[in-house]
């Protein structure tokens, strides 16, 4: 058996985010306030009213006009224990009120105004670096104050040599410690004034937003860059739909491939698509029947006033009306018709799900054969689920004839794709009403760029799996073991040397501040949030703990408090060695959401862990709010009621 653990070099798993693109590089120093308490070591600059601040002339700071009692000081910001930790060390600026600006008598105004300037206090993030045009940048940091307010943000090239008025918006603190981690930024040509000989390397925080003054406080900063550009991409393709149409896949099928039809289908309720042999070459097929006009009757016409309209010669008129009749189901469950005289283009409906969020921009690889009894034609559209239209156009309209037609295209996805989480293609095919149609579809792949792909797309079914952890300090540890039959099953293995190495991931903040996880080495820590850590709980692969299909793992804890869960994930995939799978970046999935807990929550969270899927079919949830593949036994939402699978 393969030892577990293997680090894949640059697999990066970042929900909405794309692989290949850079890590964030921190460009300051002394972010925590911790370093060397001469303020010339770190990144910070400030433009306050402090009195009385001895500097070195040749640093750079200064106070305004030479006046020390009255003037601005323009340098570096004062570091300072925490008011409420003096063990810990943060940033002090003190924001004067508007009266103590008028008594000064050189109050900052805007142009036009007799009101105290938002910038008459000003605190500065300077980066190590000039940040040009084009990079992509975002700010992380701990904000308090003796009152809570706000404080706008600005881009300066140096602290006080402005360039443009906005670079992360306005920012909100309290009175207790406030954590602020902006989007990333994208720096303009007007944030970074190239042109002018000017780049972009300061953050001023305008402060002076009340009239009333107050003490701000700042700790924990870093300012990141990377690069903005576009994905790398890798070899190939994903295919989200695996093996394409298959007889025996009736798993997939039910999940996968929808069908809503006026004929034979419940109003407004999508069923599973039909499996069959086509006439053609005898060969699996996916079938949409679509309805038709099935009679027609003779409508008297009325005037306006609704009498009769007569001919020339006095005979009443009449106009030919077309009906079919549409089954639904009544209070009672029945099958009922109504007769209806109108055929919309989407009253019968194909549709094709996958397991991923279609995102604008995206690179679709989309591959399928269709052909049907008599031509007609399609329209696609996307929609969120199927039958929650979105917008009109997937791959435009399809001209269908007799004879099975290849659709293989690559397609940039629009800003439409992305606006309600939209992961389905919908084929409008009532477009010919005259006669019933039989039209049949085969699917190859429905794939996206591999360097869009992200990991969690990739997951076939999870499994939950509760460990106990050790007491802290402990140095016995606590064994835990996970059985892979499971995870064997649904990647088609028959032994464990069949999947690949076991990846650890850990949870961690991507750019827009969800949890996402991503994978560490084989030396395992985490904190108590279950954050990646230099030291603290430790899970070590066991190779005498390994038998059959059951893996084994020690799990220690020398200094850790746990008051209550650990989250930790292992991924296992299937084991394919070459270049040309990609497996290390790309293939199915197999999931362990494990939860470390301590005596008390472990005792009594026995018992309470369930196997679950967790791909989508838009109907069924798990507790945590995923959609499932297949509901195996346990417990589901399903129509905004808890539903028992036994």
């Amino acid at each position: 058996m393969k030892k577990f653990f293997t680090l894949i070099a640059g697999m990066l798993l970042l929900s909405g985010s794309a692989f290949g693109q850079a890590r964030w590089t921190s460009v300051i120093k002394n972010g925590d306030l911790e370093g060397a308490q001469d303020p010339k070591w770190s990144s910070f600059w400030c433009h306050d009213y402090r009195k009385g601040v001895e500097f070195d002339p040749e640093s750079g700071q200064e106070y305004q006009d030479g006046d020390s009692e009255n003037g601005q000081f323009r340098g570096f910001a004062e570091i300072v224990e925490d008011p409420a930790n003096p063990a810990n060390h943060c940033a002090k600026v003190i924001i004067r009120s508007e009266a103590e600006a008028d008594e000064a008598g050189n109050k900052v105004s805007p142009d036009g105004s007799s009101s105290l300037a938002s910038w008459d206090c000003q605190f500065f993030i300077y980066a190590n670096e000039p940040i040009p045009e084009g990079k992509e940048v975002r700010m992380i940091l701990k904000v308090k104050g003796e009152k809570a307010g706000k404080f706008e943000t600005q881009a300066h090239w140096k602290p006080g040599d402005y360039n443009h008025y906005v670079m992360f918006g306005d920012q909100n603190f309290g009175t207790e410690w406030t954590l602020i981690e902006t989007d990333a930024v994208t720096v303009s040509a007007d944030q970074s004034k190239e042109a002018d000989g000017k780049f972009f390397q300061s953050v001023a925080f305008n402060l002076s937003t009340t009239t009333e003054g107050n003490v701000i406080y700042f700790d924990d900063i870093d300012l990141q860059v990377r690069d903005a550009k576009d994905p790398a991409e890798f070899e190939g393709w994903f295919n989200f739909l695996r093996n394409g149409t298959s007889s025996n896949d009736v798993q997939r099928l039910n999940t996968n491939y929808t069908t809503f039809t006026g004929r034979d289908g419940i109003d407004g309720v999508d069923r599973p698509a039909r499996i069959v042999n086509d006439p053609i070459d005898g060969q699996p097929a996916l079938n949409v029947t679509t309805v038709a006009w099935e009679g027609s009757y003779d409508k008297e016409i009325l005037d306006e006033e609704g009498n009769p309209k007569l001919d020339d010669e006095g005979n009443p008129t009449f106009e030919t009306i077309q009906y079919f009749n549409k089954i639904y189901k009544d209070q009672q469950g029945n099958d009922s018709i109504a007769q209806k005289t109108s055929i919309d283009d989407w009253e019968t409906q194909f549709f094709v799900s996958i397991p991923h969020i279609l995102n604008k921009g995206e690179k679709i690889k989309f591959h399928f054969w269709y052909r049907a009894d008599k031509p007609t034609s399609l329209d696609t559209q996307i929609h969120r689920y199927p039958g929650d239209y979105v917008h009109w156009s997937f791959v435009g309209s399809l001209d269908v004839t007799e004879e099975w037609q290849e659709y293989d295209n690559e397609i940039t996805l629009p800003s439409e794709a992305n606006s309600q989480s939209c992961w389905t293609m919908a084929f409008n095919c009532n477009k010919g009403k005259d006669e019933v149609n039989n039209i049949y579809f085969r699917f190859d792949e429905f794939s996206v760029n591999s360097a869009e792909v992200k990991e969690e797309d990739c997951v076939l079914a999870s499994e939950d799996i509760i460990w106990q952890l050790p007491e802290m300090g402990s140095d016995d540890p606590v064994v835990g073991k996970i059985d892979l039959t499971k995870a064997m099953e649904t990647l088609g293995v028959d032994s464990p040397s069949g999947l690949m190495d076991g990846v650890i991931l850990a949870s961690l903040k991507n750019d827009e501040g969800n949890t996402i996880w991503e994978e560490i080495q084989p030396d395992y820590f985490v904190d108590a949030s279950g954050n990646s850590a230099e030291d603290g709980i430790n899970i070590a692969y066991d190779d005498e703990l390994t038998e059959g299909n059951v893996v084994g793992f020690n799990v220690y804890n020398d200094k850790t408090e746990v008051t209550g869960t650990v989250p930790a994930k292992l991924i296992f995939k299937k084991y394919e060695d070459s270049a040309e799978s990609g497996y290390a970046r790309r293939g199915w999935s197999y999931l362990y959401n494990i939860s470390l807990m301590n005596k008390d929550a472990y005792e009594q969270a026995m018992g309470v862990a369930v196997m679950k899927a967790v791909k989508a079919d838009g109907a069924i949830y798990d507790l945590s709010g995923r959609r499932v593949l297949k509901a195996t036994k346990g417990l589901y939402i399903k129509d905004g009621k808890k539903i028992v699978i036994k």
